[in-house]
């Protein structure tokens, strides 16, 4: 296990920014205070369209140092873009393997995000239909 706890300090949730989005979506809410609780090796979440079950997952990766939309750590040429608001305030208690993991020079970072949403767009533009599941014929 890598993570024992991610959280949103309450601090980090006042002001203008405390309304809206992402604070509004239910699976958030939770994450403020006490947070998630990862007390084994898989965790599922459940819940409907729109709960925000990606939401999560993506701040959680930021929060680690990874891309959110995806990708490995300590990439060379990583993108210069932000974390989100959430991934920002997002703090991990992380077990001794995960702070190896996060620690010491960009080479030796290890971690990779696999983004449902990115992996599933590699992999209709490398050759499927989204319709058939066959083979799109190469031009």
């Amino acid at each position: 296990m890598l993570v024992n706890r991610a959280y949103v300090p309450p601090e980090l949730v006042g002001g203008p920014e405390g309304d809206g989005w992402p604070w509004d979506v239910p699976c958030v809410k939770e994450l403020v205070g006490e947070g998630i609780v990862f007390d084994a090796p898989v965790t599922f979440l459940v819940g409907e369209n729109g709960s925000g079950k990606s939401t999560i997952v993506e701040a959680i990766a930021e929060a680690y140092g990874l891309d959110g939309r995806g990708g490995r750590a300590g990439r060379k040429y990583g993108n210069d873009r932000p974390p989100s608001v959430l991934g920002g305030a997002v703090r991990l208690d992380l077990t001794s393997a995960g702070t190896r993991m996060v620690t010491g020079p960009r080479t030796r970072k290890k971690g990779y995000f696999l983004r449902a949403e990115t992996a599933f767009g590699l992999m209709e533009r490398c050759g499927g239909s989204r319709a058939t599941g066959r083979r799109t014929p190469r031009r």
